[in-house]
């Protein structure tokens, strides 16, 4: 039995809405539309991570 699920998924910066800091899991939450993207960082990087995609997303609110 295959596994059709996607392992991937990317979101244009210019269409993420919203960013949501969950840092007791150090996940990043992306919505993008009806797109919802999680993007783990360790917790030396997760500051880092944060502000590079916040800074390269016009409009976007950081939650």
């Amino acid at each position: 039995m295959a596994n059709y699920g996607r392992n991937a998924m990317e979101s244009k910066f210019a269409n993420v809405k919203s960013i949501v800091q969950d840092r007791s899991h150090d996940l990043i939450k992306v919505r993008a539309g009806f797109e919802y993207n999680q993007i783990y960082a360790s917790p030396a990087q997760y500051d880092f991570v944060l502000s590079h995609i916040a800074s390269h997303c016009p409009n976007v609110r950081v939650e």
